[in-house]
């Protein structure tokens, strides 16, 4: 039985994909950003001080794409082969990562939300899941299937 007929295909194409979801997510991140003096009113200085919410929110999404993305990559050095299910798996872990600019925009936008304070723990534990779901439960069961479904396979050669 052919490798193809079986439902097995190499790993590149789901790489690329991936790695341009990833590429897509952190632009997007950088969307919630601007300009803090456009309208004139402040100083540079009082302006970036008063953005630091946005820029807090930003470099932690960033961070943990950026460690999303890393394990993923790594995790194709131990796959030669991927099926529909594991394409389905990474899938999933892709919807969780094209989440996190909405993730973060929330924390951004309710982090110094004084009548939300109630919420604010809702909104954190949010942006959390988002974030470690993606990690934990993406990254982790598609490291544990594609280690399972590659053991009888050499790792890829670095070509």
């Amino acid at each position: 039985m052919s490798v193809e007929s079986s439902g097995e295909r190499e790993t590149n194409r789901l790489e690329a994909f991936s790695d341009g979801v990833f590429a897509f997510a952190i632009t997007l991140l950088v969307l919630g950003l601007h300009d803090p003096v456009s309208n004139g009113s402040t100083s540079l200085f009082k302006g970036l001080l008063s953005e630091w919410p946005t820029f807090f929110a930003f470099v932690t999404s960033f961070i943990a794409e950026l460690i999303m993305w890393m394990n993923h990559h790594n995790m194709f050095n131990y796959i030669r082969r991927i099926d529909r299910e594991f394409m389905l798996l990474n899938g999933m872990l892709l919807f969780f990562i094209t989440l996190t600019p909405f993730t973060t925009s929330l924390v951004a936008d309710h982090i110094l939300d004084i009548n939300a304070v109630m919420q604010r723990s809702h909104i954190l534990e949010g942006s959390c899941f988002s974030h470690w779901s993606g990690m934990e439960f993406g990254d982790t069961r598609l490291q544990r299937i594609g280690c399972w479904e590659s053991t009888s396979l050499p790792a890829k050669s670095k070509a």
